[in-house]
């Protein structure tokens, strides 16, 4: 004859005072270890390199959209794409604009706008941010408008994402946790690195 398989006890519920007591005691041993992890040099340098690299991206956009550092160069080559649009006279809309420096480098305009194309041998200001020293726009000729460099358009694209990201993980209180601050400060660290080699 087989033995009787042997029967779990059955489980005896805890009673309200007893599962208040285990969230209160789960609740202070989270803040023990949350104060005990804010004390840390980790934590510290860690917050400080996200806060500043978070003001790096702002002084970005903020140049972008405002004042820069601008830099005279001159062409010896102005090239128009036309954006195949023409306004009530005839003139065609220039998608892009590409100016060969004498300097070796070449500059790529977004315009997008029914403006003259300016003459091969023309001086032109690009702008920059003032930290990075990245170039973000420019104008040319008499024209007082700025616009974007096809370059910056990356740039941008790397800030937006990370800019978000991070605004998410502070939100919500990622930083205090050691693993989700690590994985903010190598995205942060990642895009400032792509930007410095960009």
């Amino acid at each position: 004859m087989s033995p009787e398989p042997r029967k779990r006890p059955r489980r005896i519920p805890y009673s309200r005072e007893e599962v208040a007591n285990i969230i209160a005691f789960k609740k202070r041993k989270e803040q023990i270890t949350l104060i005990a992890f804010k004390k840390t040099r980790a934590y510290k340098y860690q917050n400080l390199f996200n806060i500043t690299c978070f003001f790096i991206y702002w002084e970005l956009l903020f140049c972008l959209f405002g004042p820069a550092r601008y830099t005279t160069h001159y062409s010896f080559k102005v090239t128009p794409d036309y954006g195949g649009r023409y306004n009530s006279v005839g003139k065609p809309n220039i998608a892009e604009l590409d100016f060969f420096g004498v300097d070796g480098k070449s500059y790529k305009f977004v315009v997008d706008e029914f403006i003259d194309v300016p003459d091969n041998n023309s001086s032109f200001l690009v702008a920059s941010d003032f930290l990075l020293g990245k170039e973000l726009k420019g104008s040319f000729g008499n024209n007082d408008n700025t616009y974007k460099l096809f370059s910056a358009n990356p740039i941008l694209l790397i800030i937006f994402i990370t800019l978000v990201t991070s605004s998410f993980g502070y939100y919500y209180n990622l930083n205090q946790n050691s693993y989700s601050l690590m994985s903010l400060t190598v995205l942060n660290a990642l895009t400032l690195l792509g930007l410095l080699c960009i």
